[in-house]
């Protein structure tokens, strides 16, 4: 007999004899004016198991946070432990009787959709199917950002952490006068020299690898200034030279360059700004205009640190403010679309509150990276998967990283 923890690791308890009951759920009715009296099966209803067996230490197994079970370590059904109980016996020997509520439905072996990688945003899966005797409900596994904001607004993100925010004089911004410390929104968070300097304070979550998306705006009418500052700190430092046409990532003793849309940026045209790090603190920084091709450059920045960014000084507004756990690739962030709408794959909504993995799972329940049931998030209905073949896509909300686990269901 094999039994599982909410984490997946197995358990085997060995020399294990079992006996179990097998409800039916039955819908009676009445036809009226008459005797005739009837009842319609509705199907198996969860059945009570008796497992008994012979364990050498009763207190090794957390027996009440079992949650599935297997006769083979094949197929897998889910249960909920109600009493384990320890009788004494003659022969000195550690025995343990466990009652279980058990599912009636069967679970095959996982097949992941797709089999390797991930899809990205607003992409489908096709061909997803079992052939079981009964409807399974797909897991999505959503990798969501550690941060994103997109500051239109507020300074909060998504999961409600936050770009601190100050500014020593009230500033007048298209013709509306802000007071002191209040930010302007303005295309995003306008970060401006003039008449006071906004000083905006942004502390990247830790990550070993990362990817951080952007998007920047001259907002200021005077684009005073040929030097302009995406973030800053002493070993990471993003910078602009409208001058020579040059965007730079430097961690302070080495630099990365790349031709910077100049033209496009005065022009007021929305750009973005893409930067990424491996564990090896190899470098990818890429920029975009609106219409215009990507530039992308390459390094290794080996000092680089992530400690609490200056944002700005940039004399225009920055944006959809992003941080992904992982390296996106060159076709993912040419794809990413910003999003503060829920998310919405096929007919399933899914409220997206949450930094870090979100996974939907086969019992249409929603549990955030803590572990913590979060199904309140989830609307619409689930998707239902038999042997005709089903294609699941993301339709709505803010582009990351997912994939889809199914496993044959039957009764």
């Amino acid at each position: 007999m094999y039994f599982r923890y909410p984490d997946g690791s197995l358990i085997q308890l060995v020399q294990a004899r079992y006996a179990r009951t097998d409800p039916q759920i039955l819908s009676t009715y009445h036809v009226p004016l008459t005797n005739d009296n009837g009842a319609i099966p509705l199907g198996q209803d969860w059945q009570t198991w008796v497992i008994n067996g012979v364990i050498a230490d009763p207190m090794s197994v957390r027996w009440h946070d079992i949650v599935m079970l297997s006769l083979d370590n094949v197929s897998w059904r889910k249960c909920r432990v109600q009493v384990p109980a320890f009788p004494s016996n003659m022969y000195q020997q550690s025995l343990y009787e466990l009652t279980a509520l058990v599912s009636p439905t069967l679970l095959g072996p996982v097949v992941r959709y797709p089999t390797t990688g991930y899809k990205f945003g607003n992409q489908s899966i096709t061909g997803i199917s079992q052939s079981g005797n009964v409807n399974a409900f797909p897991t999505i596994h959503y990798l969501a950002p550690l941060f994103y904001s997109p500051m239109n607004n507020t300074l909060l993100d998504f999961a409600g952490q936050s770009v601190i925010f100050t500014r020593a004089l009230a500033k007048t911004h298209n013709t509306v006068v802000y007071p002191i410390n209040t930010p302007i929104y303005d295309a995003g968070l306008y970060l401006g020299s003039d008449t006071s300097q906004d000083v905006a304070l942004w502390t990247p979550p830790v990550s070993v690898v990362k990817t951080v998306a952007m998007q920047i705006k001259m907002t200021r009418a005077s684009g005073a200034g040929a030097a302009l500052t995406i973030w800053s700190s002493a070993h990471n430092t993003i910078a602009i030279n409208t001058s020579t046409n040059v965007l730079t990532w430097t961690d302070g003793t080495t630099t990365v360059s790349i031709t910077f849309p100049t033209a496009s940026w005065t022009a007021g045209t929305v750009l973005d700004v893409i930067a990424i790090e491996d564990a090896a603190h190899a470098v990818t920084i890429a920029v975009h205009a609106a219409g215009g091709s990507w530039v992308v450059g390459t390094g290794t920045l080996a000092l680089l640190t992530w400690p609490q960014l200056t944002l700005g000084n940039l004399e225009g507004s920055l944006c959809n403010l992003i941080e992904y756990p992982y390296a996106l690739t060159s076709t993912e962030y040419q794809a990413l679309a910003y999003s503060s709408l829920s998310l919405l794959f096929n007919t399933l909504f899914v409220g997206n509150r949450y930094a870090g993995e979100v996974v939907k799972n086969d019992s249409s329940r929603l549990i955030n990276v803590s572990g913590t049931d979060i199904s309140a998030l989830l609307g619409g209905t689930d998707i239902p998967i038999g042997s005709a073949a089903v294609t699941i896509a993301q339709n709505q909300g803010l582009s990351a990283r997912w994939y889809v686990e199914l496993q044959r269901t039957d009764v």
